[in-house]
């Protein structure tokens, strides 16, 4: 649509969602096999954090011991650091700061549509699409994920910013380990809300959030 293209019809998507899915594709070890040939990867929901999980064991061979990488907004952190800040924008401005997280370990990633995402005829559509329909996800704000890793942080922000807020701390209650940020924008407010992990690791720089701790 950027380019001059056009939504796709009901049977174009259909003829879409018939070749994607894991059910497409065959994976066995370090092996993958298209099950489908008009089967395509985009890596755009896991190549930052495959990246960064790449750089770091690089940096863990070439016995670096501490680190912090920033690879556009993503960021994984090893050995003794001091804790890294990282700003969380205004999902209807980039930049301007609402939110300020840290960490000292682990990995960081946020999915949204304020830099990908589209407006056409005054409607805001997301880049993120949805398996399940074939149409984009539901644009609410952003979603921040973090891990023990970057690829898991990655693939986390993406695929649960598909179900949306409710759904998506709902999922993070039932998996210790996984902290998830949500920060929704309404009308008048800017609603944050966050599981217990990110208890002591937020501060709010903009009066205009309301911020909620969740409790597993």
């Amino acid at each position: 649509l950027r380019q001059g293209g056009r939504r796709p019809t009901s049977s174009m998507l259909a003829q879409a969602k018939a070749c994607s899915g894991l059910a497409a594709l065959s994976l066995n070890g370090r092996t993958a096999v298209r099950q489908h040939p008009d089967l395509k990867i985009e890596e755009g929901g896991f190549g930052k954090g495959a990246g960064l999980d790449a750089a770091i064991r690089i940096l863990g061979a070439s016995n670096i011991l501490s680190a912090t990488i920033d690879l556009g907004g993503q960021v994984a952190v090893i050995g003794n650091m001091r804790p890294f800040s990282l700003a969380i924008a205004d999902p209807a401005n980039r930049h301007q700061s609402v939110l300020r997280v840290s960490i000292d370990q682990g990995a960081i990633a946020t999915s949204g549509n304020s830099e990908r995402g589209l407006v056409i005829e005054g409607t805001s559509y997301s880049h993120i699409l949805d398996p399940r329909s074939g149409q984009p996800a539901p644009d609410f704000g952003t979603l921040t994920v973090w891990a023990p890793d970057a690829l898991t942080a990655d693939c986390l922000s993406t695929g649960l910013y598909v179900l949306g807020p409710d759904q998506a701390l709902d999922w993070a209650a039932q998996h210790p380990g996984i902290e998830v940020l949500v920060l929704e924008t309404t009308s008048s407010s800017l609603q944050a809300h966050a599981t217990a992990g990110w208890k002591d690791r937020i501060k709010v720089e903009d009066p205009r959030v309301e911020l909620v701790f969740e409790e597993k």
